[in-house]
């Protein structure tokens, strides 16, 4: 509900679209929202912000408990023992990049992903370079997409998948991924936004990038 209140409370302003409570947001929404902060007896914006966190704990935790639990029956489902770790192993931030690297050859689908998402979310841009070159020919939409997400994704890369698959049907939305990872080049941009065979929805991040600046590309919706 918090969230819901934040996207009224930024609708038309630069914000719009973005669901974080920095203290201006927070302010915003405790004076915009007065019904709903009596509902709850928070008296201040602190307290808001106290609610605002404890509730995203709980949530984090339940999340956490239901992520596990798939995993766990998938393992069952396929009757690998080792799935299951493999897979936790590929995803946790606590794994090491060298313990890590031992899962490149891994074909398993879904511990591949698990790979590149606990790669980049552990900083670990070397192995995530590696991972890039050998997925470079990959026609995985949820491959492709998970790398370009990357804010550690190399802007050669991020060209390399916009002009070999952006045209390519069904992969489209990968462009509005790219026009919006932080190290996009004007080049790869300018590519997306004349190209006429793009869908308008897929180039209008790329157009915003150029127009108005990279940040701006995260507030199209």
């Amino acid at each position: 509900m918090f969230r819901n209140e934040i996207l009224i409370n930024n609708k038309g302003t630069e914000d719009e679209g973005l669901t974080f409570l920095d203290h201006k947001t927070l302010s915003s929404v405790f004076r915009n929202s007065e019904e709903i902060m009596g509902y709850y007896k928070i008296n201040n914006p602190k307290e808001l912000s106290k609610e605002f966190n404890l509730q995203r704990f709980h949530i984090a935790k339940i999340k956490e408990g239901i992520w596990n639990f798939i995993i766990e029956e998938k393992g069952k489902e396929i009757k690998n023992k080792r799935w299951s770790s493999d897979f936790h192993k590929a995803y946790s931030s606590n794994t090491s990049e060298k313990e890590r690297s031992l899962l490149l050859k891994n074909n398993d689908f879904l511990t591949k992903l698990a790979l590149i998402w606990g790669t980049s979310n552990s900083n670990q841009k070397n192995l995530l370079e590696e991972i890039t070159q050998r997925e470079r020919g990959s026609r995985s939409w949820e491959i492709q997409a998970s790398l370009t997400t990357s804010p550690h994704c190399n802007s050669k890369y991020l060209h390399h998948v916009a002009e070999s698959l952006g045209n390519e049907l069904g992969f489209g939305y990968i462009l509005r991924i790219i026009s919006r990872n932080p190290n996009v080049k004007k080049e790869t941009l300018e590519m997306i936004a004349k190209d006429l065979q793009v869908d308008e929805r897929y180039s209008q991040c790329a157009k915003s990038a150029l127009e108005n600046g990279k940040e701006s590309a995260n507030h199209q919706i």
